[in-house]
């Protein structure tokens, strides 16, 4: 068949196989492109095309421009994290050019301050900073990613204000950045998309049981498993704590593999950041992605969540885009005529898609989770599960 007078977009060719398609195949391929999964096919068709209209967008710039950019934030008040990555269209992988963490009292109102307060004055001055430091100090971005914050009840006499300062922040840092679209005329310059943690965490680690987990590796392991394991399918609490690991323990494998290849290829880095990364290695321990990126003991608590999760959330809408340049080529290769072999080469291949987290094998799992594959495991498994437990109590006290 020939192609059309007039081609139907990307875009447009992907909302038409969509409708032709089932749910099943829509799932699939919204859960591997960052789409939310509806309650019905309708639905789910319609999240697809809204998140192909974004990924369009990088598309178009890496095609017409040679390279394409995602900017990725995580709006917290101390642990202000973001990271930028850059695809250049002779690449087969992105490279990591930005990665930071910043307290952002200390870095817009001053160092002799030591506490952001919830007033206009101070959230407008972080913000101004913010938007000024994103759109102006640093090289514009495609796509500017905001990870949504979870959402608290303002009922709640535990809500920390910090807590609340941090979703203000996410929300002003989202109406400036469009707001300067609207107001300068740059709305073809770059997106801006408030994006769900979830769907991150999902694609690259989907942690739902740890005993599961456990048992897979035991077994690809060839060691005995314990069936009197203290951890099931209900402990959330140390579920979540095991998704972190995950998620830092992989961005330190992924680093890794940019500097000496070893199978698991994801990103490059520049030299700077090869020289970053390189010195760690030397130093002969497990580092700590604090002291990649070379903060110092200013930022207070030296976690790593913040840096590990910008990261991922950067090369999570990369993985995405990959996956999104292979069905439009496929779409639009006769100008978006619909086609019976094309209808069914576009299921067969969103069929075949799975998360990040699903290729892994079950050693990479485990190695990532820091299970104690020893006689160990118990004693482990039994401190965690008073950890647990003290960590219930407390709730429930409070």
């Amino acid at each position: 068949m020939g192609k059309a007078s007039n081609p139907r977009s990307a875009v447009a060719a992907i909302d038409l196989y969509c409708r032709k398609t089932n749910g099943r195949t829509l799932k699939r391929l919204g859960s591997c492109i960052g789409a939310s999964i509806g309650k019905n096919k309708t639905e789910s068709r319609t999240s697809v095309v809204a998140q192909a209209e974004k990924l369009e967008i990088l598309r178009n710039r890496r095609l017409k421009n040679g390279e394409t950019c995602v900017t990725a934030i995580d709006a917290g008040i101390s642990n202000f994290a973001y990271s930028m990555f850059k695809w250049y269209k002779d690449d087969e992988v992105p490279t990591l050019v930005e990665w930071n963490k910043i307290n952002l009292c200390q870095k817009f109102l001053g160092k002799h301050r030591l506490k952001m307060k919830m007033d206009p004055e101070d959230t407008w001055k972080v913000g101004h900073g913010l938007l000024d430091m994103f759109t102006n100090k640093m090289a514009t971005s495609d796509l500017y990613v905001i990870e949504k914050q979870r959402t608290r009840s303002l009922s709640s006499k535990n809500v920390l204000e910090s807590v609340l300062l941090s979703n203000v922040m996410e929300h002003i840092l989202f109406s400036n950045l469009r707001n300067k679209q609207l107001y300068e005329n740059a709305d073809g310059k770059y997106a801006v998309d408030s994006s769900n943690p979830q769907k991150m965490a999902q694609y690259w680690c989907d942690v739902k049981s740890l005993k599961t987990l456990y048992v897979r590796f035991a077994q690809s392991a060839g060691l005995k498993v314990q069936n009197d394991l203290p951890t099931n399918d209900s402990d959330s609490i140390l579920t979540t704590k095991v998704s972190k690991t995950i998620r830092i323990n992989l961005v330190k494998t992924i680093l890794k593999n940019a500097i000496i290849p070893q199978g698991y290829r994801k990103c490059n880095v520049t030299p700077q950041w090869r020289s970053k990364v390189e010195e760690q290695l030397h130093v002969g321990k497990k580092f700590k992605l604090l002291d990649c990126v070379g903060l110092g003991p200013e930022l207070g608590t030296r976690k790593d969540d913040d840096l590990a999760d910008c990261f991922l959330h950067g090369l999570v809408w990369m993985q995405w885009l990959r996956i999104y340049e292979s069905v439009a080529e496929t779409l639009t290769r006769n100008g978006g005529v619909f086609d019976q072999k094309v209808l069914k080469e576009f299921n067969e291949y969103c069929m075949s898609l799975n998360t990040e987290w699903t290729y892994m094998s079950a050693e990479m799992k485990g190695t990532l989770a820091e299970l104690k594959l020893t006689n160990n495991l118990e004693n482990g498994a039994n401190e965690e599960e008073m950890k647990t437990n003290k960590l219930v109590k407390r709730k429930n006290k409070l």
